[in-house]
C-alpha cells in the first residue's frame, strides 16, 4: 500500500483530461496523448516501483492483485498464507516474496493495515469508540488494538480521533 503526493503535473495532466468533457470533438485526438502523459508520470513518480511490480510479465501482479481484493473484503477474517497462496496461484514461498515486493509488507501486515484505517473510518464517521471499532474489524483486545493504531498512526485512537 503505497502513497504518495500528487505532484502538480500529474494533477495538470488529470485536469487537462476532464476539461477534455467539456470539447467533444477533441476528446479522440488529444485524450490518448494525455493518458500516456499520465501513464508516464505515475511511473516515474515514487509509487512508480509498484506499479511496475503489478505488472509483471508472468500475470502474478493480477493474481496478487486478486489476494488484496480477497483481503479488502475479507479484513475481519483469519487469513494464512496457504489459502492466500492458493487464490494467487503460487507456492506459498513464492506468493510471500511477490506479495512483499508489490506492497512492501507481509500479508498479515497488509491485513492489519486494512483493519487499522476501517476502525480509524468507523471512529471518524460514526463516532465509534476504539474498542467498538477494533472489535468491528476482527480485534480480539482493544488494547492490542490501541498498541498496533499508534504504531501505524503515530498517536492512540484517543488522541488521534477528535471527537
Amino acid at each position: 500500500m503505497g502513497k504518495a503526493r500528487i505532484d502538480c503535473g500529474l494533477l495538470s495532466a488529470f485536469l487537462r483530461l476532464y476539461e477534455l468533457c467539456e470539447t467533444p470533438e477533441k476528446i479522440r485526438f488529444i485524450a490518448p496523448v494525455l493518458i500516456k502523459e499520465i501513464h508516464l508520470r505515475l511511473l516515474l513518480s515514487p509509487l512508480g516501483k509498484y506499479i511496475c511490480a503489478i505488472n509483471t510479465p508472468d500475470g502474478s501482479g493480477i493474481r496478487l492483485a486478486e489476494v488484496m481484493s480477497h483481503l479488502r473484503n475479507n479484513y475481519k477474517e483469519i487469513s494464512d498464507i496457504s489459502e492466500l497462496s492458493k487464490i494467487a496461484g503460487m507456492s506459498q514461498s513464492s506468493f510471500y516474496r511477490k506479495f512483499r515486493a508489490i506492497t512492501g509488507m507481509s500479508p498479515l501486515q497488509y491485513q492489519k493495515r486494512l483493519r487499522l484505517y476501517e476502525a480509524k473510518r468507523l471512529m471518524i464517521e460514526n463516532g465509534e469508540t476504539a474498542a467498538n471499532a477494533a472489535y468491528a474489524v476482527g480485534y480480539e483486545s482493544p488494547s492490542q488494538f490501541s498498541r498496533e493504531y499508534k504504531k501505524i498512526f503515530g498517536a492512540t485512537p484517543k488522541k488521534n480521533i477528535v471527537q
